[in-house]
């Protein structure tokens, strides 16, 4: 089923409700639906295209891949099988590149939002000729023509977004990667010079420096990333709106640097795992508190580790400690892998029930339950006075 985004429109002749039922356009999508917030105009578009059927398809995968991001594989397949299709045209395509950047600037609900979605072009790349120039030069046509018309929030998706895809195809040199890079710290000089900069678009800026700043700090870019920490250590040094702990986050991008931007997100997932463990063994022998700390351990989506995923890796640290044991590589990463989808996947369900409960909520208030005296039923059936 399909979340009603726009009303079909009707042409020759067709009934609406006709086009509607050979589409599975349906009421509602999915755990109640995502609010995807697809412009009207690409709406449009996508319904009067002659792959409609798939591109619906593709949206409803879209929007599974964010709820369920536990589940990339399954849902990024899918997708691929219909973007692949020698029926599936360049001007569907376009609008399945359009889908996935509205996706990402609008949607706010977590980060892998916009990793999972830079995950997926990178995947797509990989099958479709082409593909990654026509998909840059949508996502530059974006960054000109409909950037002014975001709100902070968007803008820093959008950011975050680039950054991911920046890092996964950076590797993959075409004609047009320079011109992202551009865009990219275009839109870092933006974020930190906008009016109200507080503590949020500190951290995205952060953040992205972290995850591309390896790539950007070469050759005539280093001259970009000096002017960039320059402008970071005058916010941390002076400005009033930004915390202290976010003030510290900030210098420590200067460490960052001199490590040459953290060698460990050089390591594969095995090496990580095999240098963890070693750095645990040596400060454990010596009477040390494990310094595992979530700062400087880079998780398989370029970010640091949480407190959750730091924890399991120290349990199985410590079980391979008391047991005397070889570690296995393949064994820990594989782990690993199926930890983070369990976690991604608690997390899609929480902000599941969060909607539903708002949901209910909204219902409630439209609803006057005791319209004359104001109190509300208790589970026993008695009126509990508000």
């Amino acid at each position: 089923m399909f979340t009603p985004y726009m009303e079909l429109p009707v042409s020759n002749g067709t009934d609406a409700d006709t086009m509607n039922a050979e589409l599975n356009y349906g009421n509602n999508f999915g755990y109640y639906g995502l609010q995807a917030n697809l412009s009207p105009a690409l709406c449009e578009r996508m319904l009067c295209n002659e792959r409609a059927k798939e591109l619906q398809e593709i949206q409803v995968g879209l929007e599974q891949l964010i709820l369920e991001p536990g589940e990339f594989e399954t849902w990024s397949n899918a997708i691929r099988e219909r973007t692949t299709n020698p029926l599936f045209k360049i001007d569907a395509l376009k609008i399945t590149v359009e889908m996935i950047i509205q996706l990402a600037a609008f949607t706010s609900s977590s980060q892998t939002v916009q990793y999972n979605l830079a995950k997926l072009c990178s995947f797509l790349c990989s099958d479709l000729h082409t593909f990654q120039d026509d998909m840059i030069a949508s996502f530059l046509c974006f960054h000109e023509e409909q950037r002014s018309n975001l709100n902070d929030q968007q803008r820093k998706n959008l950011l975050l977004f680039f950054a991911e895809i920046y890092e996964k195809l950076e590797s993959k040199k075409s004609s047009k990667m320079q011109a992202f890079e551009n865009a990219l710290l275009e839109q870092i000089k933006e974020v930190l010079t906008a009016d109200r900069l507080d503590d949020s678009k500190v951290k995205v800026v952060v953040e992205v420096l972290k995850l591309t700043g390896r790539y950007l700090d070469t050759d005539e870019g280093t001259s970009k990333i000096n002017e960039l920490l320059t402008q970071l250590n005058a916010i941390a040094k002076a400005h009033p709106a930004i915390s202290d702990s976010v003030k510290e986050q900030i210098l420590s991008l200067n460490t960052w640097r001199e490590n040459k931007w953290d060698a460990l997100n050089f390591l594969t997932n095995e090496e990580k795992a095999a240098t963890e463990f070693q750095q645990y063994r040596r400060e454990n022998d010596q009477g040390l508190t494990p310094s595992c700390s979530s700062s400087f351990i880079i998780g398989p989506d370029g970010q640091p580790l949480t407190e959750e995923e730091r924890a399991f890796l120290e349990e199985n640290f410590r079980k391979l400690d008391n047991n005397d044991t070889i570690l296995d590589n393949d064994d820990v990463s594989d782990e690993y892998d199926e930890f983070l989808s369990a976690v991604a996947n608690e997390e899609a369900k929480k902000r599941v029930a969060e909607m539903e409960l708002a949901e209910i909520e909204k219902q409630m208030a439209k609803t006057n339950l005791d319209g004359r005296n104001g109190n509300l039923p208790t589970e026993t059936g008695k009126n509990m006075a508000t």
